[in-house]
């Protein structure tokens, strides 16, 4: 029952709801209760004792990012802002990607997506000349990024320069200015 009302408190979608998950949620719950158990008997024993914790609690960490020029999207004012890190020809970061396309379907305006690119070259191959397409299609506007952005993570297997050419095209890009902002050094 406690399973279940966990899922049902976090709008789990059917979809996603397996033994596994089950599983995973059944282990975060008993990790829970035996904590507040640790914490009762500190409690008690402190009292019995007269136990005194000199240790500070930990403070939260925070994160400072720059994020003024990157991408966004979502609520301009969100509640939660997620700073994306990825690499288009990354499997790990398409699969992030999709998880974070079901937040904002989930949460809509209450969550920012910023999008920062981090090419791994050293592994892929065409992550620079992808990062520096995206650059490139936002330098037309932010939404030309988007596109972009959600055509190559539903696309990433052997894209090619010459693939995302066409893909800005078909959104209207001027290739001309797309192009020179390729080639150019200052990007």
């Amino acid at each position: 029952q406690d399973i279940d009302a966990f899922i049902a408190n976090r709008r789990i979608p059917a979809d996603k709801i397996n033994a596994t998950l089950k599983d995973q949620v059944r282990r975060f719950l008993t990790g829970q209760y035996i904590a507040a158990q640790i914490d009762n008997w500190l409690e008690l024993e402190s009292k019995k004792y007269k136990i005194s914790i000199l240790l500070a609690e930990p403070e939260e960490p925070r994160f400072s990012a720059y994020i003024d020029e990157s991408p966004a999207r979502g609520g301009k004012n969100a509640a939660v802002t997620i700073v994306e890190y990825s690499d288009f020809e990354c499997p790990y970061c398409t699969r992030a990607s999709t998880t974070l396309r079901a937040l904002e379907k989930q949460y809509g305006d209450n969550i920012k997506l910023v999008y920062k690119h981090l090419p791994l070259v050293s592994l892929h191959a065409n992550a620079q000349n992808l990062a520096l397409a995206g650059v490139c299609a936002q330098a037309q506007g932010e939404g030309y990024f988007w596109q972009l952005h959600d055509k190559i993570f539903e696309n990433n297997r052997g894209l090619t320069l010459g693939r995302v050419k066409d893909y800005v095209k078909d959104f209207g890009l001027d290739m001309q200015a797309f192009n020179q902002c390729l080639d150019s050094t200052e990007t």
